[in-house]
């Protein structure tokens, strides 16, 4: 999509971006409706946004454990996939 200082920027990590903060745009409007501090529900997004990026490299990792069980260390590469 775009480059900026050498960082590539995909259109698939642009739209789980947008995804993201549609959804928290949601959950906040119903988080008004149930009458939820909103000062909680940004710390359950924040708290859920990390889960989901080490959930995501988790099953990346092993979907992929074959290339992993040799390299370790490339676990912690996020930025290779």
């Amino acid at each position: 999509m775009i480059t900026i200082f050498g960082l590539e920027i995909k259109w698939y990590s642009f739209l789980i971006l947008i995804g993201v903060l549609i959804g928290i745009i949601l959950v906040e409007r119903e988080a008004k409706r149930f009458k939820i501090d909103k000062n909680d529900l940004f710390d359950i997004c924040f708290y859920a946004i990390i889960a989901g990026i080490i959930g995501a490299r988790l099953y990346y990792v092993l979907f992929n454990i074959s290339y992993y069980k040799y390299n370790l260390l490339e676990i912690f590469a996020v930025w290779n996939g």
